[in-house]
């Protein structure tokens, strides 16, 4: 006599914890009060192969996949010896790079080229740069005045005055005028490797605050603290001015040739 045929095994689901939730050290939530032959909650993230939140149930244990928040993109940076980043402080300030149109200097910061033009009459702005390989960076203040910036490859960053960006905004269009009729000027505060250039003699910074402006006799740089190293270019010398003093660069005196009479 055959033997009779075994019969299904009877198939059980399996029940889901009702327990409270609580939140892991890494974000996560987890149920840990998931009797024996319960169906436990578990979070995981999710990974390449689970670009998506699901749920399975394998082997007795509940498993949600969490989708992790992506991290938020890396803030922008200047490029040692190619680009600055401009900061606004105050007022109202523009810039213009090489071959672009002008523009504000809004809330964020912007990073910009060598040769960018910035328009600081009417406002104050820092301007930050890379100091050398490490990374690190330095800043300087910038107001009352219109200046080209540019950094070398060896890190040394220079304010060239210039003349004030035209089109200027309903509003501020009287108030650059006044200013930018008067002789170009810049007045700079700031701890790192950087100079200011006029037409006779450019500064170095030392840790300091000082004013460079063209005037009718030369190149004035006017320090107001610490001390500035002024090169004269047309002595060909370098004098160290202190806080409190000043230095001129004059221009050169052409002498008329003697008129002969006879």
């Amino acid at each position: 006599m055959p033997s009779p045929r075994p019969s299904a095994p009877t198939r059980t689901p399996l029940p889901v914890t009702t327990a409270p939730l609580t939140l892991g050290v890494d974000g996560v939530e987890t149920a840990d009060h998931a009797q024996p032959g319960e169906c436990a909650l578990e979070a995981k993230h999710a990974d390449e192969d689970n670009p998506r939140p699901h749920v399975d149930c394998t082997g007795g244990v509940l498993t949600v996949h969490v989708l992790a928040a992506p991290s938020p993109p890396a803030a922008p940076r200047p490029t040692l010896g190619q680009t600055v980043e401009l900061s606004l402080v105050s007022g109202n300030v523009r810039y213009r790079t090489p071959g672009g149109s002008t523009q504000a200097v809004g809330a964020s910061p912007v990073i910009v080229p060598n040769g960018t033009v910035v328009d600081a009459l009417l406002g104050h702005v820092n301007v930050i740069v890379e100091r050398d390989s490490s990374g690190a960076l330095d800043s300087a203040e910038t107001w009352a005045g219109t200046y080209t910036v540019a950094q070398s490859s060896g890190g040394i960053t220079t304010f060239t005055l210039a003349s004030a960006l035209g089109d200027a905004e309903a509003g501020h269009a009287a108030a650059r005028s006044a200013a930018s009729r008067k002789p170009r000027h810049l007045w700079v505060a700031g701890k790192g490797n950087f100079k200011t250039r006029g037409k006779r003699a450019s500064a170095v910074l030392r840790g300091t605050t000082w004013l460079t402006e063209e005037t009718s006799a030369g190149t004035a740089v006017v320090v107001k603290e610490g001390a500035v190293a002024v090169r004269d270019f047309g002595t060909k010398k370098t004098h160290l001015v202190p806080a409190g003093h000043s230095y001129l660069a004059r221009k050169p005196v052409h002498l008329a040739p003697p008129r002969f009479t006879g």
